[in-house]
């Protein structure tokens, strides 16, 4: 439990509130450890990549401590891909600048959407 507990800590970044940080140790530190293991082995997990073109449109918000995929190299299975990345903040980006996270998805919907 205690390198689950270090392993989500280091997702935080300092500007992440108490209270954000409280939530989502609760919640991930709350999940069987059978459900937090089969998660990590499921990301990892090579059956999962696939190299058919995907043509539908596709948005990467990547956290500030993240790091923005090759585009062009992302495009040859997505073509309609895009990325872009939230400044000063951690994996929890939505929880720690909704507003601009929700601006930045509205953008992108409404993109292709209308």
């Amino acid at each position: 439990m205690k390198t689950r507990e270090t392993m989500i800590r280091s997702m935080f970044v300092p500007t992440t509130s108490p209270a954000i940080q409280d939530h989502v140790l609760k919640m991930m530190l709350g999940a069987p450890e059978a459900t937090a293991a089969g998660a990590m082995a499921a990301m990892f997990d090579p059956a999962i990549r696939w190299t058919d073109v995907i043509k539908a449109p596709a948005l990467e918000v990547v956290a500030g401590t993240g790091q923005v995929p090759d585009v062009q190299k992302t495009r040859e299975v997505l073509p309609a891909f895009d990325a872009m990345q939230l400044a000063g903040t951690g994996h929890f980006l939505m929880l720690e600048k909704p507003a601009e996270f929700n601006q930045r998805l509205s953008e992108f919907l409404n993109k292709i959407m209308f």
